[in-house]
């Protein structure tokens, strides 16, 4: 998961270079990009281009709930993200990233 605003100075575009190579090997493994799209800045990746991302299978952009979630009260919004913050520490489990990570060094081993 990616959570940046859409533009190449984020390494939008590596993240979603790295996700087409890993889903190569790994078909299973989700990618998402959250982030807001239309930003304003000399390097904001365009839409048609997160489309076509999108429409290849690479990532799942979440752009277009981010921009909605945007319009929220301030107040929302940090209730918001306090309840997933608990949720998201509740539910994790670092086995997980520690098993992917180990996963990813086999696959590379010659």
């Amino acid at each position: 998961m990616m959570v940046a605003r859409l533009i190449g100075d984020k390494g939008v575009r590596e993240y979603v270079a790295a996700a087409a190579q890993v889903a190569w090997r790994r078909p299973d493994v989700r990618f998402l990009l959250i982030g807001p799209q239309g930003v304003s800045n000399s390097s904001a990746i365009p839409p048609d281009e997160v489309a076509r991302w999108r429409e290849a299978g690479v990532v799942e952009s979440l752009a277009a709930c981010m921009q909605d979630g945007l319009a929220l009260p301030r107040e929302t919004l940090a209730a918001a993200g306090q309840t997933a913050r608990r949720r998201i520490e509740a539910e994790f489990d670092e086995r997980l990233v520690v098993r992917a990570a180990l996963d990813c060094l086999e696959g590379a081993r010659p």
